[in-house]
């Protein structure tokens, strides 16, 4: 699961979404920007393709940025994507059975 919150806006307004992810990810591998627009890299923790994101429906909230998109077999031919900017992410709080 991912758990994200925030506080914007001149008056401070709180945002906040929990995820079930659809599978395991590889936490130590995972990085995140806190930048104006929040950005998740989420590495898998197989190379099985997910339907969706999460385990249940859609969210219309949640953007595939296409300039940054690449399938398995296009990878190195696109080049890898740049996480360099991005942070390691903290996932202390979860077990190993939760990712």
């Amino acid at each position: 699961c991912l758990d994200f919150a925030a506080k914007g806006g001149e008056d401070g307004s709180a945002y906040a979404f929990h995820l079930e992810l659809y599978a395991p990810i590889r936490r130590e591998d995972s990085k995140f920007s806190t930048k104006r627009c929040p950005m998740f890299f989420l590495r898998k923790s197989s190379a099985d393709n997910w339907p969706r994101l999460q385990k249940e429906g859609k969210l219309p909230w949640v953007k595939i940025d296409w300039n940054r998109w690449a399938d398995s077999d296009e990878e190195e031919d696109k080049g890898a994507f740049d996480t360099g900017d991005l942070e390691g992410m903290d996932f202390g709080g979860l077990s190993k059975e939760d990712v």
